[in-house]
């Protein structure tokens, strides 16, 4: 039951904070848990990605069947999840620092698994989610079971709970950031931090404030990640071809003369030979030309500079799965048929099957005919 307009919402590595009500604002409020994550695949790996665990029981959670051009390949929780990531994305006005996180779209295991986001019971008297940075390859989230969730992007109804919301408080405690301790309470003032501890409910926002980053946030965030800096890639535009195995051409800036191309590719590897990475691509400083994976998937594309440690924007980008090859004869027997005598013809080749069996049916129906 919720009894007052702020609940204590949230937990870093298992641990429930008080709720803080004070009143007067400020810009350095902000506290750190001591980490951060990096873009290495070497070690813990690449921390950035983001991948959701859809196993929320609510039928609220997913029932945002709209797609949004700026989130391709995403509905329901999963695009709600997508969006709370882009809220501390360099290319967003209230954030803009050195940081973006890389989604990754679907799981394949549950939040056990590093960098993963997930549904698990909390108890009776748990929050409405927690973030564990102690897993041994990154982090993991956990959304309580035991409220009722909502996907947006409308404002929730009744007790039901912002999936965007607190996916991005709870990805705020993933980079690196504690909780702020002064200025909340104030669920309308555009200075109340995302990273404040308690969870606006009054008004019927029920996480819709926390979706959107405050001066405290952007602070913070810069504490851990520094400014943008001169060498930061950034995309700015895609041309070309978006179809899998295809040229694709990235416009930016500040591109070194080689860099790695990453694309989202549904993968839960972030060590070695990571999926959906076509490494050591050449660049004009303002552009590239890049051979689109096979792993590819409808998400977005990040361009990597590995010797300075950058990243740029996730700039999104609807990628095609490469069509099947076409059916290729290589030999039919018998040559010929009695046109009206049961038998069988076989046709070997390569490529789709049902191009053979149609040629089948074609043969056994005119052998039927009188």
């Amino acid at each position: 039951m919720i009894r007052s307009s702020l609940r204590s919402a949230f937990a870093l590595a298992g641990a429930i904070a008080a709720c803080a009500l004070l009143a007067a604002p400020s810009l350095r409020s902000f506290a750190l848990n001591g980490g951060s994550i990096g873009i290495a695949t070497t070690g813990n790996g690449y921390q950035r990605d983001v991948r959701i665990f859809d196993d929320a029981a609510d039928p609220t959670a997913n029932d945002n069947a709209t797609p949004d051009p700026s989130h391709p390949g995403a509905l329901g929780a999963a695009l709600a999840v997508w969006k709370a990531t882009r809220a501390w994305s360099s290319d967003v006005a209230t954030a803009a620092k050195n940081f973006d996180y890389d989604w990754q779209g679907a799981a394949a295991s549950s939040p056990a698994n590093a960098n993963v986001l997930g549904w698990a019971s909390c108890g009776p008297s748990g929050p409405f989610a927690f973030t564990d940075t102690a897993v041994v390859d990154g982090w993991r989230i956990v959304m309580c079971e035991e409220w009722t969730w909502s996907d947006g992007p409308g404002m929730p109804v009744g007790t039901q709970i912002d999936i965007q919301g607190v996916a991005t408080h709870e990805l705020g405690h993933a980079l690196g950031l504690g909780h702020s301790s002064v200025g909340c309470g104030n669920c309308t003032s555009s200075l109340t931090a995302t990273m404040c501890p308690g969870l606006c409910l009054t008004g019927g926002f029920n996480g819709v404030t926390e979706r959107d980053l405050a001066p405290d946030d952007a602070a913070g965030l810069e504490a851990i990640y520094g400014a943008i800096p001169a060498q930061k890639p950034r995309i700015t535009g895609l041309s070309g071809s978006l179809l899998a195995g295809e040229t694709l051409v990235v416009h930016g800036e500040s591109f070194a003369p080689t860099v790695h191309v990453k694309f989202t590719a549904a993968t839960g590897q972030n060590t070695g030979a990571i999926p959906g990475v076509v490494y050591d691509v050449p660049t004009t400083g303002t552009q590239l030309s890049v051979t689109i994976p096979a792993a590819a998937r409808p998400g977005n594309v990040l361009v990597w500079e590995p010797a300075l440690g950058l990243l740029s924007n996730a700039f999104p980008i609807a990628v095609v799965a490469s069509p099947a090859a076409p059916p290729t004869i290589a030999s039919i027997s018998p040559t010929s048929v009695p046109a009206f005598a049961p038998g069988s013809l076989a046709i070997r080749g390569t490529g789709s099957g049902s191009v053979c069996r149609d040629a089948i049916e074609e043969a056994d129906e005119v052998g039927d005919r009188p």
